[in-house]
């Protein structure tokens, strides 16, 4: 339950979950995006750099 409401906290105040993953920590958006933590994420794009 506990991950549903970080999800329902992160969509309402526009944020980013961090999370680890079996590859790593990862960071996801609302819009379901998902970024690996040593990467970073700008704008609308998909372009991750």
């Amino acid at each position: 339950m506990t991950g549903d409401r970080a999800r329902i906290d992160a969509k309402a105040n526009d944020t980013c979950i961090v999370y680890d993953a079996i590859n790593g920590l990862v960071k996801k958006y609302p819009n379901g995006k998902i970024v690996k933590l040593d990467q970073k994420f700008y704008g609308e794009s998909d372009e991750i750099i």
